[in-house]
């Protein structure tokens, strides 16, 4: 499981759309399929039923983050050195210690 997740400012625009600052330390060990938690953890922030659109990561330590909306999962994918530019980058291995990178995203709801 990730860490506790930091909420920053929140922006209204409209809609209403709502774009939520987040930081987050990476898990110990990462789960092969990403994590669950960010949905109850925005809603708890905000106080209310928000539906996650997307995010938009910012500095995540060289890592790319994404959110998958069906599954509520945060996934954690590398640039893999060996491939060099062939092909997608992988998704981070199983177990993975990420514990020392913070990721920051923008989270966008409504």
């Amino acid at each position: 499981m990730l860490g506790t997740f930091n909420f920053g400012t929140k922006t209204d625009s409209q809609g209403p759309t709502f774009f939520t600052k987040v930081s987050v330390a990476g898990e110990t060990s990462y789960v092969t399929g990403g994590t669950t938690g960010l949905l109850a953890a925005l809603r708890a922030n905000r106080k209310d039923k928000s539906q996650i659109l997307g995010i938009i990561p910012q500095d995540c330590g060289g890592f790319f983050l994404v959110y998958d909306t069906t599954t509520d999962k945060l996934k954690v994918y590398q640039v893999d050195p060996t491939a060099g530019a062939v092909g997608p980058a992988p998704e981070v291995v199983a177990a993975q210690n990420l514990s020392t990178t913070t990721f920051n995203f923008i989270v966008i709801s409504y």
